[in-house]
């Protein structure tokens, strides 16, 4: 991991009325913080064990994670996991992130609460554009609760949507004990001032792609049915839609997984490299799309996609689908799964339609499903980039997560998150 953003507050009952906001630059040390945002709050106004004392948050490498400390034992099935803040007996313990102003009229914000299930949060959006949570108001999360009065959630960012770019955070908490109207004594924040107007900050960073191992070498068609994660990949290129197809999955908050040809590679070396910074995965697709290709001919693409993307694959995919028990040991010797697809949107073929493409995926994904699109070719694929997404905003209204495939297989994928060199 090539750096980490974090921010942490705590309260100290000797600070001032007045609450003091303390921003430390840092270099990469060790596992790497590369910005570490530090606040100081007034003594807090609850004497109730939902009283906040301590707060963190920070990324680490394709996940949001942070921590929270109150004045005594947490219960978790006590919080309500999507709270009406303004109801005066709610009870829950949220952070609030909302992204800085940038000039552009929309911005994300989340509020992720603890509460009810152990392995889940609950996600209210927030801001002036809705970020894509799943519609029930709950996500996946691991949480800890290292002592009694801790709380550590980590969430991955593909399930949370939220783009790139500066936040605001604030940690906030209500032990529901308010009469009429929820106001300062009985709500709690941090960082905050008198006026309870006080965040802190921090900055999310698109994690990029260094490394995949772990590869078993069998031939997957698609991945675990138990949970609504998807992806979505894309052969033949990097070609003349790459661009529009990596804005698409930008502007969506989506994951692909880009199965290239390496002369094609070779030809587009800044699309490439584009692709891995991006966010997504690069794959094998053989040198120039000959059926079964040979070793070296695996070895000599694995060659070129690493030396110009950065990043040797570990999943291959046989050109035309072609594919027999040889060609998958060849594939295993070299590192790598063979991927196939279960649903084979169509979008190559002369008879289909934009229309057909994304209702045919729509009805017939699964969980786990690895999707099959082009990028590829000398010429647009307008109908792959008018049907994407409107696949990704149909599957995501139910509920689907768009992961890589190497996430989706369960890979070993290491991932670096860049320095931040400004320090917001």
């Amino acid at each position: 991991m090539a750096g980490t953003v974090s921010g942490n507050v705590h309260r100290r009952d000797d600070m001032s009325p007045r609450s003091k906001l303390y921003f430390i630059l840092a270099g990469l040390i060790g596992a790497g913080l590369a910005v570490l945002f530090a606040a100081q709050a007034q003594p807090a106004a609850l004497t109730s064990p939902l009283a906040l004392r301590q707060g963190e948050i920070r990324q680490v490498e394709r996940s949001l994670e942070f921590s929270v400390t109150t004045a005594g034992p947490l219960t978790l099935a006590q919080l309500e996991p999507r709270p009406e803040l303004g109801d005066a007996g709610a009870r829950y313990l949220c952070l609030d992130v909302k992204q800085q102003g940038t000039g552009n009229e929309s911005e994300y914000g989340e509020l992720i609460c603890a509460g009810g299930s152990g392995n889940k949060v609950g996600v209210t959006p927030t801001g002036d554009e809705v970020s894509p949570v799943t519609e029930d108001g709950e996500i996946e999360a691991t949480v800890e609760s290292p002592e009694p009065e801790t709380l550590k959630i980590t969430i991955p960012l593909a399930e949370l949507g939220l783009p790139a770019g500066a936040y605001e955070f604030r940690f906030i908490s209500s032990d529901g004990s308010c009469g009429s109207e929820p106001g300062a004594d009985c709500v709690d924040q941090l960082p905050g001032d008198g006026a309870g107007d006080g965040a802190g900050s921090f900055t999310l960073q698109t994690p990029v792609m260094a490394g995949c191992s772990g590869a078993d070498g069998i031939q997957y068609m698609y991945g675990p049915r138990d949970r609504k994660l998807v992806a979505l990949t894309f052969d033949d290129g990097p070609g003349p839609s790459t661009p529009e197809i990596l804005d698409i999955l930008d502007e969506k908050r989506a994951d692909g997984t880009f199965f290239m040809l390496g002369q094609a590679v070779e030809a587009n070396p800044e699309l490439a490299r584009e692709v891995t910074l991006s966010g997504s995965e690069v794959a094998n697709h053989s040198m120039a799309h000959d059926a079964f290709p040979t070793t070296a001919d695996l070895a000599e693409t694995n060659d070129v996609i690493e030396r110009i993307a950065g990043v040797r694959p570990c999943s291959f995919r046989p050109p035309y689908g072609s594919v027999d028990a040889p060609l998958t040991e060849r594939a295993a010797g070299q590192d790598m799964n063979t991927v196939l697809w279960d649903i084979d949107t169509e979008d190559w073929t002369d008879w289909s339609s934009v229309d057909s493409v994304v209702e045919g995926t729509k009805a017939n994904t699964q969980p786990g499903s690895i999707i099959l699109m082009h990028d590829g070719g000398d010429n647009r694929r307008d109908k792959t980039i008018e049907a994407l997404p409107r696949i990704i905003d149909e599957l995501r209204a139910e509920g689907y997560t768009f992961v890589t495939v190497s996430e989706l297989l369960g890979n070993e994928v290491k991932w670096t998150v860049p320095d931040s060199s400004d320090g917001s």
